[in-house]
């Protein structure tokens, strides 16, 4: 599982070149964090909490454990990668699983896939991956990335990513750097590739100010601990 808690470089931070502010045809869809919930993502689950965990194949056996998330244009999780040991004596390998036949039922203890010597190669790893942008891309390219307000304000580091129970992204948790004389977590909207998301960049752009996240309260990380 990936550690809930990075230190920040802050001669990095001191290196970021800021980006302009969010277009003003897109400030007027920012959630107003006054009116954001953050205690109805309990329902989901965390991108750190299904990486590493166990792969079970259709017989149930044990066959690897999750690597990476593969996330689309739209926010929906696609696929997951698995990291194989062994499998069915080919060797190490990773191949890759379409989220709708990933079964999450085992919970917290792994996931199911319908993966057997059989048909294994019908789950490439890179399947049909389009080419066109935007891309898909994996949760690894955004978890432990800095965090940046309006303005190119440096403010903290990507801790955490949270899904809906149907695969969809709804939020980024992000703990803030120890300028800010704050800790813990703080959960805030996901903000994808209309407000300028760039998965290649080192940096996520959140479209706040300095007085709205210091009036914003700390997210209970803890009620995911029994959670997939």
């Amino acid at each position: 599982m990936i550690a809930r808690t990075m230190t920040l470089s802050v001669a990095a931070v001191a290196l970021a070149v800021a980006t302009g502010p969010i277009s003003p045809s897109l400030a007027a869809d920012v959630v107003d964090l006054e009116m954001w919930n953050a205690e109805d993502l309990q329902d989901g689950w965390r991108a750190s909490s299904m990486t590493d965990v166990a792969v079970y194949g259709e017989d149930g056996e044990d066959i690897g454990e999750v690597a990476n998330i593969v996330v689309g244009p739209d926010d929906q999780v696609q696929s997951i990668i698995v990291e194989a040991g062994g499998l069915f004596d080919i060797g190490d390998t990773h191949f890759r699983v379409p989220w709708d036949q990933v079964d999450l039922t085992p919970g917290a203890e792994g996931v199911q896939v319908p993966v057997n010597e059989d048909n294994v190669a019908n789950f490439d790893l890179f399947g049909d991956e389009p080419g066109a942008e935007p891309r898909s891309w994996r949760v690894s390219e955004v978890m432990g990335d800095y965090v940046r307000l309006e303005d190119g304000v440096n403010y903290g580091i990507v801790d955490d990513l949270i899904f809906d129970d149907g695969g969809k992204l709804k939020s980024i948790v992000v703990n803030p750097s120890v300028g800010y004389g704050v800790g813990g977590y703080y959960a805030y909207p996901w903000y994808g590739y209309d407000y300028g998301f760039d998965p290649g960049e080192d940096f996520y752009d959140l479209p706040y100010g300095r007085d709205d996240v210091a009036a914003y309260e700390p997210f209970d990380y803890d009620v995911y601990d029994d959670i997939l």
